[in-house]
């Protein structure tokens, strides 16, 4: 599967939107343990020529996935 917009070629685009948050305890030693963490967001996957062009679930999802394993 090609990572593209199917129809005109150009290059996708992902953008995460969020408004959560993340808490963490930080020990005297250093120690980083999260507490708990909230997302209110979502992920936008669109066309880099034509925001307006339809993309197939099934290229969203690759395109998603990817996004995962980076970060």
């Amino acid at each position: 599967m090609k990572i593209e917009c199917p129809t005109c070629h150009a290059k996708l685009i992902h953008k995460r939107i969020d408004d959560g948050f993340d808490t963490h305890e930080i020990d005297r030693n250093g120690t980083v343990i999260p507490l708990g963490s909230k997302s209110n967001g979502g992920d936008e996957v669109y066309c880099s020529h034509f925001p307006s062009h339809v993309l197939p679930e099934k290229l969203v999802r690759k395109v998603l996935d990817l996004v995962a394993e980076e970060f």
